[in-house]
């Protein structure tokens, strides 16, 4: 796996769930202390999450970094 498919993998997970949290980009936006625009790259691939941003994430959603990763099963 690629770099620019590692980004658009991440960024579906993140989407699944904010919308599984019925949570719209501007509340994850807000949560997170950053742009909706900022989310919108990400959850679209065409942003890399650092890693303070996927244990923000993580937190946010009560789930791990390997679950927005693709490693949970």
């Amino acid at each position: 796996m690629n770099k620019e498919q590692l980004r658009i993998l991440i960024g579906e997970n993140i989407r699944k769930e904010r919308l599984a949290r019925s949570m719209t980009i501007d509340e994850l936006s807000e949560s997170l202390g950053q742009s909706s625009g900022f989310v919108g790259l990400i959850e679209c691939g065409k942003r890399g999450a650092t890693t303070y941003t996927l244990l923000k994430l993580a937190e946010i959603f009560n789930t791990s970094v390997d679950s927005l990763l693709g490693h949970a099963q």
